[in-house]
């Protein structure tokens, strides 16, 4: 089964740690592919860090915390394209 785990990030000073990297590295190796929603206006510079983990990278604006950025990334993808991930019940 294809897995697809949708990151939900923010950091006051628009960086992306390095606990935020070893995350994504430990879990590149059970996850096909990730996507990375931030809330921080985050550097081409400091997205490179982890650009070799990350499928997609979206920015966004800071509104509804960690839920807010999961709905940036499931209304980006849309159903259609989570369907290659996920087993639906009906």
């Amino acid at each position: 089964m294809k897995r697809m785990a949708l990151y939900a990030h923010f950091d006051m000073y628009d960086i992306i740690d390095s606990y935020v990297v070893m995350q994504l590295q430990a879990l590149k190796k059970h996850i096909n592919e990730i996507v990375f929603i931030s809330h921080s206006n985050i550097s081409k510079s400091e997205q490179k860090k982890i650009r070799l983990y990350c499928h997609k990278i979206i920015l966004c604006k800071n509104e509804g915390f960690d839920f807010g950025a999961w709905k940036v990334g499931f209304l980006q993808y849309g159903e259609k394209y989570l369907k290659n991930f996920m087993k639906f019940c009906y």
